[in-house]
């Protein structure tokens, strides 16, 4: 129910089932829609807390790349709160997990979306190009998978309109005009490094 009061936007009511879900069985997804809401609402301390949950139960199931997202969404708090070592720091280990992983990734939606958390993190480090490449790589690797694919496409257009990019803006939404794709929820809306 969480994530369906999140779809359409009904942040108060999701965030009561999301922490009765997350109680009774946390679970990676329930956990980062939570910290979502806490970092939209303003309540970063509970974000953070969060994050750190995701981390330890990712880690602790061996799911890398939900440690790499959990790690860049700490780092965009961190940085919003002006903590900057903090989130340099953490900012580094999310770009060594993402690389990790993406060596481990053998191909589709794993790798695809190994290289789009890769494009995130060098935007983050204000490397546009090397961005830009990490996302032909997640392009490539989503082919057969349209909610990796649909994922790729908005990260990469969010990434050109936040650096009022038209070219690549243009690009993302041409890969965009395919029929029959999933359909994207808040929970899949990739969070991006907003300067």
């Amino acid at each position: 129910m969480g994530a369906l009061e999140t779809e359409i936007g009904e942040l108060t009511r999701a965030r009561v089932y999301l922490e009765g879900a997350v109680r009774d069985a946390p679970t990676v997804e329930a956990l980062m829609l939570l910290a979502g809401i806490d970092r939209q609402r303003g309540a970063d301390a509970s974000a953070l807390d969060e994050l750190g949950r995701v981390m330890a139960l990712a880690r602790h199931s061996g799911e890398d790349l939900a440690v790499v997202e959990a790690q860049v969404a700490t780092f965009e708090i961190q940085r919003a709160r002006g903590e900057l070592a903090r989130a340099q720091e953490t900012l580094r280990h999310a770009l060594d997990q993402a690389l990790g992983a993406r060596r481990l990734a053998a191909a589709g939606a794993g790798l695809a979306r190994a290289e789009r958390l890769l494009a995130r993190i060098l935007e983050c480090y204000g490397d546009h190009a090397g961005a830009r490449r990490a996302s032909e790589r997640a392009y490539e690797a989503a082919r057969s998978d349209p909610r990796e694919t649909t994922a790729t496409v908005l990260d990469a257009a969010r990434r050109a309109l936040s650096a009022r990019d038209v070219r690549d803006a243009r690009e993302a939404v041409r890969r965009g005009w395919k029929p029959n794709w999933a359909r994207m929820t808040w929970s899949t809306w990739p969070s991006g490094c907003w300067s």
